[in-house]
């Protein structure tokens, strides 16, 4: 995630979306998602697209450019790295039944990863 989108999950606009992406329980659904070759943001796409629908069209491109660094980095921290296709390039797929996002990342996780991300709930 880059400063802006840093500063933007600081901001009063931003927070309601880093307290969606944060849920400990789309731990999970990152996890699960990654697992079955889908991207990530899809665990949490029917929660992030009434938050989008708020904003104006303007701004929604860079807020989910946001949520999308917000959950790579989350992935990332526990271990998880961006897919890649047969040529190398970063894989991406379409998100079903998301009326916002289009489509995201797909992440691999290494078991050890997989572990961590599908710890118990506390």
């Amino acid at each position: 995630m880059n400063s802006n989108h840093r500063a933007f999950f600081e901001s009063d606009e931003g927070q309601p979306f880093a307290e969606v992406l944060g849920q400990p329980y789309h731990r999970y659904g990152y996890a699960l998602m990654s697992v079955i070759g889908q991207p990530a943001i899809a665990a949490a796409a029917w929660e992030l697209d009434p938050l989008l629908q708020a904003l104006p069209q303007s701004r929604r491109g860079f807020v989910k450019q946001a949520c999308g660094g917000f959950i790579g980095d989350l992935v990332q921290q526990f271990g998880g790295r961006r897919a890649v296709t047969r040529s190398g390039r970063p894989r991406s797929a379409r998100v079903p039944a998301s009326r916002e996002i289009s489509n995201g990342a797909v992440w691999e996780l290494t078991p050890q990863a997989l572990r961590t991300l599908a710890q118990p709930l506390r």
